[in-house]
């Protein structure tokens, strides 16, 4: 009787595990799930928030630094959901659909800012983070009677 490798029984438990933790995910994101309503719910903040912004808002100001702090908050929670997303349906699943291009375009604009390089505010292109405002547009895709 030939005996178990730890190794590959280790190896087939936690392939099976990943495998199950990936489907349960995929089942918890979907359409119309409370993950699904949160991620709209900050949209619509962001959106907000995108609205309540202006060139004179002073930066180091209560509001702004407020603003800025909440900005920074939601970016990192939209980020959480494209990597969730990337986990439970695989990068190139989630890249077939051309809204998720442009919720990685949205994000990864955020993203820059984060990190202090801002290179399109740099390159005069700042005016792309308002694509941000698009990203409640998800919504008719998912209304069927619209």
């Amino acid at each position: 009787v030939p005996m178990f490798d730890r190794t590959f029984v280790a190896e087939i438990l936690g392939k099976f595990a990943f495998e199950t933790w990936r489907l349960y995910l995929q089942r918890k994101i979907g359409p119309g799930s409370g993950f699904d309503f949160f991620i709209l719910a900050l949209i619509f903040v962001s959106a907000f928030m995108l609205t309540i912004q202006s060139v004179d808002l002073d930066p180091n100001s209560g509001v702004g630094i407020t603003i800025t702090a909440f900005d920074s908050f939601i970016t990192y929670i939209f980020l959480g959901e494209m990597v969730i997303k990337w986990y439970a349906h695989g990068v190139a699943s989630y890249f077939r659909d051309r809204w998720n291009w442009v919720d990685a375009f949205v994000v990864g604009t955020s993203v820059d800012q984060l990190l202090g390089f801002d290179s399109f505010r740099a390159s005069g292109l700042a005016v792309l983070r308002a694509l941000r405002v698009l990203r409640p547009l998800r919504l008719l895709r998912r209304s069927s009677g619209l």
